[in-house]
């Protein structure tokens, strides 16, 4: 009983030992993601994100890329029907202070969001990759990139 006991042990230690480890996000405080944005006619802004966090977290397919202080947020979102489309807005005046683009809005449009097969806490990891300049004849401007391996 006691050399089952053994083999067992390790077993379970060499299967440890062969797993990849948990996929994660940059350490709190890394830049992700570097933006400028206007929104509406308000003065240039900018400012670098520093979170991603999965969309499924409120029920869409895409990502939000956080500044570190209550900064503007931007939004990926891809729609089955009609593809990619990039928001971004003021978290603490989402109605007024907001604007959203799509690959007619922009020069340059780069929008990649790749399930990387990993979940954490039940939500799927994303790679993801932006490169956006985009303005709407209203005044409202943003450009910046972005790329993670790891958004969750």
């Amino acid at each position: 009983m006691r050399r089952a006991a053994r083999r067992l042990a390790l077993l379970a230690v060499a299967l440890l030992c062969c797993c990849e480890p948990l996929p994660t996000a940059p350490p709190e405080g890394t830049v992700v993601g570097r933006f400028n944005t206007r929104l509406s006619k308000m003065d240039l802004e900018a400012f670098d994100t520093t979170t991603c966090e999965s969309g499924e977290h409120q029920s869409f397919l895409g990502a939000d890329l956080r500044a570190a202080e209550n900064g503007p947020v931007v939004r990926i979102v891809i729609d089955p029907l009609t593809g990619p489309a990039v928001r971004v807005f003021d978290p603490a005046d989402p109605a007024r202070r907001t604007a959203t683009y799509r690959r007619n809005d922009c020069r340059k449009f780069e929008v990649e969001l790749e399930d990387t097969g990993w979940k954490v806490n039940e939500l799927r990891d994303y790679r993801v990759t932006l490169d956006i300049q985009c303005e709407h004849g209203n005044g409202s401007y943003l450009a910046g990139s972005a790329k993670l391996e790891h958004c969750h």
